[in-house]
């Protein structure tokens, strides 16, 4: 349930505010239901990196508790994500509230970062589904950054939309020869035949 995965929020804000030292976002338990839970759970950290949590309550819109009691509705927003959207908005516009989204931006960047992709080891080589490249769209060798080490090319890789697999091998018996190769396409059956 989209409910249980959210409603974590316990920040308070340093010093607090006139009434309370957090912000309430109220959101209507059918717009909370409906909610994709990765994005909901996403904008739910980055405002409670603002001091602003979110709240399922029996109201029949969105709608906003500031520091001072004050109430913000948003009439115009149909789902939680819009709703955390204005709100975020409205936090930054607020004299308080700029200096939270300030302080905060770091940490409200990272909530909103895409997750990173997560690699299953399947073999040492990689070997593509369809086509003849067997080398990856993109290579590097040492001194490229990317070759430098195994999490440099995931960095590469993880950089890449396109990039579904990455292979960071030794390319000759020299000492230090290193290469990262980028793939768009790999056969899970094929690589794994190759060792």
């Amino acid at each position: 349930m989209v409910a249980d995965s959210i409603l974590h929020c316990t920040s308070t804000r340093p010093g607090g505010g006139s009434q309370f030292d957090y912000r309430v976002l109220q959101i209507p338990g059918i717009m909370l239901d409906a909610a994709d839970i990765t994005a909901a759970t996403a904008w739910a950290s980055a405002l409670c990196c603002v001091y602003t949590r979110v709240a399922e309550a029996t109201v029949d819109t969105p709608q906003m508790i500031t520091y001072d009691g004050g109430v913000r509705v948003y009439n115009s927003a149909s789902t939680l994500i819009e709703a955390a959207q204005r709100a975020r908005s409205d936090v930054c516009g607020m004299s308080m509230g700029s200096t939270d989204c300030s302080q905060q931006k770091a940490c409200v960047d990272l909530a909103l970062a895409p997750p990173a992709p997560h690699y299953k080891p399947i073999s040492k080589l990689c070997r593509p589904e369809t086509g003849p490249n067997t080398d990856g769209y993109w290579r590097a060798h040492l001194p490229n950054e990317a070759a430098s080490s195994a999490a440099s090319c995931q960095a590469a890789c993880d950089a890449e939309s396109q990039c579904i697999a990455y292979e960071y091998e030794r390319v000759s018996f020299e000492p230090g020869e290193r290469e990262c190769e980028l793939h768009d396409n790999i056969s899970e059956e094929l690589s794994n035949a190759t060792g």
